[in-house]
């Protein structure tokens, strides 16, 4: 170190040694050395549930809500067919009752909505006015 070969020196025996815990022996260190591994485990176990729950917590999230990049959006397509993406992801999101996974059209058609001041009307409402609820038979059916 620092160009120089280290001394090293015989040190004195340690005087500040607590040998109140020396005389645990046998079962009774057993029992001490099981309970502190069981503990051990336990909390080592109960983080990985944690870690694990909230890791599948987080795809599903992200398989549910996907990040879209409007801007590229709204450059490769009209806004016609951004709206009938958005209709149709919108369809098939309340046809599943909400277990669709969103494609990332609709977030963008609400975004735009926002912008432009449409926010009081909301989706569902122009929803509502493009697709009537029917019966089987195709009659209109008020809910």
């Amino acid at each position: 170190m620092f160009n120089q070969t280290p001394r090293f020196r015989d040190t004195t025996a340690p005087t500040n040694i607590i040998w109140e815990n020396r005389h645990i022996k046998g079962i009774s260190f057993f029992s001490r050395m099981s309970s502190a591994m069981l503990i051990i485990i336990f909390m080592l176990s109960l983080a990985f549930v944690v870690i694990f729950t909230f890791k599948q917590a987080q795809i599903t999230n992200q398989k549910k809500w996907p990040s879209i990049d409007c801007d590229l959006l709204n450059t490769q397509y009209t806004p016609v067919q951004i709206n009938d993406f958005a209709d149709n992801e919108f369809f098939r999101i309340a046809e599943s009752k909400g277990k669709a996974p969103m494609m990332g059209a609709l977030k963008c058609k609400c975004i735009g909505d926002i912008k432009a001041g449409n926010r009081a009307t909301g989706y569902y409402d122009t929803y509502n006015r493009k697709y009537s609820v029917t019966d089987p038979s195709g009659a209109s059916v008020e809910e």
